[in-house]
């Protein structure tokens, strides 16, 4: 698990759910690449397994929800935190997160 992503980050600040082994887990996201982000445990003192976990987000100003699962690819220095690869995603929603980062607001496929 200590492979880096080496594609551009967006800074993305962003309560969102994931479900891991089961169990609800309340994060919070501190960025956002075309393939993963970085996450952070919020009201919870467990850390992350290295189990996948399932995510449900939206993006900003953007009411769709998107479902991905990800998975852990490094624990970041505290307990709370890890960074994931998207693995399961749809292409409109892959597409929604690159439009985001890269600032592309001309998606036609995602509206």
């Amino acid at each position: 698990m200590n492979e880096r992503r080496f594609s551009y980050r967006r800074s993305y600040t962003s309560i969102l759910n994931g479900f891991q082994e089961g169990t609800p887990v309340l994060c919070a996201a501190e960025d956002i690449s075309a393939t993963g982000m970085r996450l952070r445990r919020m009201m919870d003192p467990r850390a992350f397994s290295a189990s996948e976990i399932r995510l449900e987000f939206q993006l900003p100003d953007d009411e769709h929800i998107i479902y991905a699962s990800a998975k852990p690819v490094r624990l970041t220095g505290s307990r709370e935190g890890m960074c994931v690869e998207f693995k399961t995603i749809s292409p409109v929603d892959q597409k929604r997160i690159s439009d985001y980062v890269y600032g592309q607001t001309d998606c036609d496929t995602c509206f």
